[in-house]
Order: C-alpha cells, then sequence, then structure tokens
C-alpha cells in the first residue's frame, strides 16, 4: 500500500487495500441519554446527553493503535474525507454517485442513535429538491437494536400518517400548516409499537418521527438537510426553541412512499449467516453473524461492517499468513467490537475474519451499494423470493 504520508508529492491516486477502522463521533441532542455505556463503556454518564454517535461520518478518523489493524496504519489518525480525497475509487468504487458539489464525498453515514424523549416530527428531501442545495437529499433506514418501555409506555416510531389523516392533509395543506400549529399533527401519525431486531425503510418525502426508548442503527445518505415540521415546543439544547421549516418541508414531502416495517429476507452463504434487513438503489443492509474463520470477498465494491455483538477479528494481506496467524493467535489484527465501524475499501480483494475468543459468535451489519436490479434483485428471485416479499425488503 502506497503511504500517504506526504500527499503534497503525490502523482496520482493513493491505493487504499487495508480495512479501517473508524473512531466514533459522539454528538449532544436534547432527546439524546446520559448512559450509552452498553456499547461504549467510556460514557456511563454523559451530561450534556448523548443522542448520536456517528460511526462514518467525513470527519471520523481512523483509528491507530492496538486492535486497528497493522495495514490501516499509514492512514492513521486521518479522516475519512481526506482518505478520499487521496483515494478516490480505490477507496468508494466505482458504485459511488457523483456528489451535486462536485466533490468526493463517502457515500453513507452510519450512526447509533439513542434516545430518551422523542425526536422531532420531520422529513428530507430528495436527491433533485437537494441538488439546488448543492446536497444529496436523503433516504434511510433504522434498524433497531433496543427497545425500553418509558412510563409504562411501549418504544414507538412513525412512518407517515394514519391513512385517513393522509387523505385529508394531502387534499388540502392548510391542513397540515393548522395541524403544526395546534400539536395535533402528532396524533395524526402512523405510532407502531416497535420491538428489537426489526427494521424500517424511510425514503425521502416520508414524514417521520422516533419515540423514546429506542437504539437505533441508522444508515443513510449523507446529508444534513432536514426539515422540522413539529417540536412539541420545548427547547433545544441552547435553551431556546428549535427552529421549524414548515414551508420548505411542504414543498418536498411525498404522500404515497413504500416505506415502514420490512421483511427481511435469508441471504445466507455457508458459513456465513446473513439476512437481508433492507435495500434500496443507495444502499443494501444485512445482519450477519460469524462463528468460525472464514474469507470473506469485497467483489471491488466499498462496504461499511458495524459491530452489534462479539468481537470479530480481521486481518488482510498475505492469506495463508494471515490464516496461519489466525490460528496461532499472533500478528497485528483489526477488532471489530459492538458500537464501531470499520470501511472495506473496493481495493480491498478480501479479509479473513474470526469472532474471538475461537468458538464465540459475532454479529455485524454489512451495508453496501448494490447492484440492485441486475445482481440483487435477480438472486433474490432464483432463491424463490416472491414478488410480495420483494416488495417489503427492496425498494426501488
Amino acid at each position: 500500500m502506497n503511504s500517504p504520508s506526504d500527499s503534497n508529492s503525490l502523482s496520482g491516486p493513493v491505493r487504499c487495500d487495508a480495512p479501517l477502522k473508524l473512531v466514533p463521533r459522539f454528538v449532544e441532542r436534547v432527546w439524546g441519554v446520559d448512559d450509552i455505556s452498553s456499547y461504549y463503556p467510556s460514557h456511563k454518564v454523559a451530561e450534556p446527553p448523548i443522542g448520536e454517535v456517528w460511526l462514518t461520518g467525513e470527519e471520523n478518523v481512523v483509528a491507530d493503535g492496538p486492535g486497528s489493524g497493522a495495514n490501516s496504519g499509514a492512514f492513521g489518525g486521518k479522516t475519512l474525507s481526506e482518505i478520499i480525497r487521496l483515494c478516490g475509487d480505490s477507496l468508494l468504487g466505482k458504485q459511488t454517485r457523483t456528489h451535486p458539489s462536485g466533490r468526493p464525498v463517502f457515500p453513507l453515514l452510519v450512526k447509533f442513535l439513542f434516545t430518551s424523549d422523542k425526536l422531532s416530527v420531520q422529513l428530507h428531501p430528495s436527491d433533485s429538491a437537494a441538488a439546488a442545495n448543492g446536497s444529496w437529499g436523503k433516504t434511510e433506514m433504522w434498524h433497531v437494536l433496543d427497545a425500553q418501555r418509558v412510563d409504562g409506555k411501549p418504544a414507538a416510531l412513525a412512518v407517515g400518517f394514519l391513512p385517513e389523516a393522509r387523505e385529508r392533509l394531502r387534499a388540502n395543506p392548510n391542513l397540515l400548516r393548522e395541524a403544526i400549529a395546534s400539536g395535533a399533527i402528532e396524533q395524526m401519525l402512523d405510532w407502531r409499537e416497535v420491538h428489537a431486531g426489526e427494521s424500517y425503510y424511510v425514503p425521502a418525502g416520508t414524514v417521520h418521527a422516533i419515540g423514546a426508548g429506542l437504539t437505533i442503527c441508522e444508515i443513510q445518505q449523507t446529508s444534513d438537510i432536514t426539515y422540522r415540521l413539529y417540536d412539541y415546543r420545548r427547547p433545544g439544547m441552547d435553551g431556546q426553541p428549535r427552529a421549524l421549516h414548515v414551508e420548505q418541508g411542504l414543498e418536498v414531502i411525498a404522500w404515497d412512499t413504500p416505506s415502514g416495517l420490512t421483511n427481511p429476507v435469508e441471504m445466507s452463504l455457508p458459513p456465513m449467516e446473513r439476512m437481508l434487513l433492507a435495500a434500496c438503489p443507495l444502499f443494501a443492509t444485512e445482519r450477519c453473524e460469524v462463528r468460525s474463520t472464514q474469507v470473506h470477498l469485497t467483489e471491488n465494491r466499498m462496504e461499511i461492517w458495524v459491530g452489534l455483538a462479539g468481537v470479530l477479528e480481521m486481518r488482510t494481506g498475505d492469506l495463508a499468513a494471515a490464516l496461519q496467524e489466525a490460528a496461532s493467535g499472533t500478528g497485528e489484527p483489526l477488532h471489530l467490537s459492538p458500537g464501531e465501524a470499520v470501511v472495506l475499501p473496493a481495493d480491498l480483494p478480501w479479509v479473513q475474519i474470526n469472532p474471538r475468543p475461537i468458538g464465540a459468535k459475532a454479529s455485524f451489519l454489512r451495508v453496501y451499494i448494490p447492484n440492485f436490479e441486475d445482481s440483487l434483485i435477480e438472486a433474490l428471485r432464483l432463491r424463490g423470493v416472491s414478488a410480495a416479499h420483494l416488495r417489503r425488503v427492496c425498494f426501488p
């Protein structure tokens, strides 16, 4: 791997062919929690509360030190955006679309959400609507990691409006303005009790809200455009009411999006257990489990792995040496633990993985940009997945 230590002398792109373990970034939110030690032991007491942990933001830096892998040290301490500028397609692959700003941008932001209160009622613009602001739109999905009752009430979230309310609001936008002003919009949403292990797809333009008591992994397009419609008249982190964006939201609202609870489909290729949680042309997310040593091929595309349970050991380089090191417990492997993310560059041909300790199980999310119609959809059809089932896990 070429060293990026003197980037000013580079005459061409730097090759990126080692896993990149990123350091999480902790973000304060008014609806956050003060204890996220179940994933981050050093954050037993957080003041102000932590609501989001960004795992693949452009300012996340590559870890450097024990457990970060012997081959990623050349990029240690550099931000993801710096590595993109150095490596381009060697990191991102050919599937990433051009950003409206014209600069290379990491396509997906993965984050953990921890909620002690409701998030605002909000929506995000589509790609076409966001382009004028030099941004992608924001389609996202949620994988529920934990759901706890709060004040005796089950954890819940809302994706879209109740059918009767949707038809009335669509026919008369002034009714939506009035519902926002009075707070009645909260009761018009399609709130659903949620449970750990469920996944939800939320395309751009869909009005949504997340309730209290939830730990969620969110996978989204890299975009920071949110149109807040209603925020329960509460103060923000600065003690002042947070701004609303009612008219901007009304301009981009989509009433009939395919959204909501997904119906995952089995995609296991032994010895890796794989479950496709949700997919669209922008991203696909699988929940994976491994119980033994194996070699994973990346298929020349960038992947993001997010640790959920157990510890996954990852090695690259010479395959025979990697297998020998894994068997003997030597070398400098990368460790993926719960709450951490590793980016597998497109130029990384394979990675050898095994759970630690030997005989244990490691669970993680695998996120990538799919060849949607020609590869993913066709593969599922060949597996015998029905058209009705496909409509609840693969969204065009």
